[in-house]
């Protein structure tokens, strides 16, 4: 997660980034990717640094929220870069892509939850 994080934040603070495809809307395409990776990321980190179980809301807010804080940091950080702009569509992006990733980890953890203690049972 840490290794993601200086990666957005290496790419951030470039003024000019590498060639994007030029359609419309693709920049914030990347942004969503590039968030639910790190909501995804969050999730787990925090699921296997805490005792709480998969399906727990507060491992859930704590994850969306710290990746969403990440995206709202990373436009503050552009705004002082050259040739950058801090855009509130990129930062909603961001939140996106953070809840996307967040959503699909904690299904994914409940549904192997839920599988492991059904063969446990048996």
């Amino acid at each position: 997660m840490a290794g993601f994080c200086l990666l957005i934040f290496y790419e951030s603070s470039r003024p000019i980034p590498d060639v994007i495809p030029p359609f419309f809307g693709i920049d914030k395409l990347l942004h969503f990717g590039a968030w639910m990776v790190l909501g995804f990321l969050f999730y787990r980190a925090f699921h296997h640094a805490s005792r709480l179980p998969a399906a727990s809301r507060a491992l859930w807010w704590v994850s969306l929220l710290s990746a969403a804080a990440y995206g709202l940091s990373d436009e503050i950080h552009q705004s002082f870069v050259p040739f950058r702009t801090a855009d509130f569509f990129d930062f909603v992006a961001d939140f996106a892509g953070s809840l996307c990733g967040t959503i699909f980890i904690s299904w994914w953890y409940t549904l192997l939850f839920q599988k492991n203690s059904r063969s446990v049972t048996r």
